[in-house]
């Protein structure tokens, strides 16, 4: 129903705008402030770079920054200050537009430098709350006592099915960590189009809608997307209505927001599934912006939809099942117990492998994952039965195993020690 919780992933990254630009407001900091000016341990591969990046180039995607903490911010949950700046040093950015979770991660912390309150908190008492959006959390763990909840889809081999893990606590992040619901929704949307409702001011609404990183060309025949506002990404809507959008999405959920910020019109759209159902709330939400603004129906965009839709089925129904469990492979070097253990990595966390029932298992601190064999000794550790695969192996040293071997694709690999 209309009060049924769902996650809303990197929809998120507009709130958490929202907070900082309260706080600018507030004068309790600047947009062009550096970013090491509130965050002295903020440093990357380049240093001269780092110092020149402000909170307005992180607000716009300015900066180009990316890195593996993301992995650790979204899906293991082993993050740490010290492990998120560790990683964070060796980054070497693009300092290209590019739309990243890391800016909005550090934005995060940039509101507990400034106000003394993690960014969960501070939403909640300083945007959630004069807003009435009292079913709006960052806490998973408020799900214990509330039945009102969309349970996240994954699209497995064998169809529809329960999502093989759900956030929790610790993946929730300022770059994609909220709750919500669809009735707090459309009163988020009336902050942004009543030009703050009293939240914010109306000079930073406008600020937030206006192209503050440009994208080199302007596509799409519908919404022309011309690049980032503050966060939001921004540009025309068919006739070049002014247009503002976001969207997120994460295993077992998909969200879409939009507005026409000239009628006052917007839809948001929470799913419980990703794969198509992104595809799906892109459709519905134009269908009802046309519906607002009083274009035509666009009957061949659904059924372009629908056709694609019908193309993933049937590719998922050709999908044959994974590969033997390392176990069952054959191919390991020793037998499946002695593979058993805790694997440390100071900067990535533990994984946990476990030898039950006949089969190996795998926890990332707290992502559990499906094992492969790809190899002798070594695995693909897949999110679901459905799912690509992260490459890794088994470091074998004479009768024991020494470590596990991950390709985060990233310049180098990452080893994690036995404890």
């Amino acid at each position: 129903d209309i009060d049924t919780r769902y996650y809303i992933a990197s929809i998120t990254k507009t709130m958490t705008a929202a907070a900082i630009l309260q706080l600018a407001e507030q004068g309790k900091l600047n947009l062009s402030d550096p970013v090491q000016k509130h965050l002295p341990r903020f440093a990357l591969a380049d240093s001269a770079f780092a110092a020149k990046v402000t909170i307005a180039d992180l607000l716009s995607h300015k900066p180009g920054i990316n890195g593996d903490m993301v992995m650790l911010d979204a899906y293991t949950g082993g993050i740490t200050e010290d492990r998120f700046y560790g990683i964070l040093a060796k980054v070497e950015p693009t300092k290209e537009i590019d739309y990243s979770n890391v800016h909005y991660t550090i934005l995060g912390r940039v509101i507990k430098a400034v106000s003394g309150l993690g960014w969960k908190d501070y939403l909640a008492k300083n945007i959630f709350q004069p807003s009435g959006m009292d079913r709006t959390t960052a806490y998973i763990s408020a799900l214990h006592d509330d039945p009102n909840w969309a349970i996240p889809v994954a699209m497995g081999i064998h169809g529809a099915e329960a999502a093989p893990y759900m956030k929790t606590d610790a993946t929730m992040h300022a770059a994609g960590g909220l709750m919500t619901t669809p009735r707090d929704m459309a009163k988020y949307l009336s902050l942004w189009l009543s030009e703050g409702a009293g939240i914010l001011k109306p000079e930073s609404v406008r600020q937030a809608f206006t192209p503050q990183a440009k994208f080199p060309e302007v596509n799409g025949s519908i919404r022309k997307v011309a690049g980032f506002g503050h966060a939001w990404q921004v540009g025309g809507y068919r006739d070049e209505r002014r247009f503002a959008a976001h969207g997120g999405g994460y295993t077992g959920y998909s969200s879409y927001v939009a507005m026409l910020p000239d009628g006052k019109s917007g839809v948001a759209v929470l799913i419980n599934t990703g794969s198509v159902g992104s595809g799906f709330g892109t459709v519905v939400a134009i269908d009802i912006l046309d519906r607002l603004a009083g274009y035509p129906i666009d009957e061949k965009l659904r059924e372009s939809y629908v056709q694609r839709g019908g193309q993933f089925i049937q590719m998922m129904a050709q999908r044959k099942p994974l590969s033997p469990n390392p176990a069952l492979s054959g191919q390991l070097t020793l037998e499946p117990a002695a593979y058993e253990g805790v694997y440390h990595n100071d900067l990535f966390g533990d994984i946990t492998v476990s030898y039950v029932g006949g089969l190996l298992s795998l926890n990332w601190d707290d992502l559990p994952q499906i094992m492969v064999s790809t190899g002798q000794d070594a695995f693909a550790a897949h999110d679901n039965d459905a799912g690509s695969g992260t490459p890794a192996k088994f470091l074998i040293s004479g009768d024991s195993v020494a470590g596990i071997e991950v390709d985060l694709e990233g310049p180098e690999k990452i080893v994690f020690r036995r404890k």
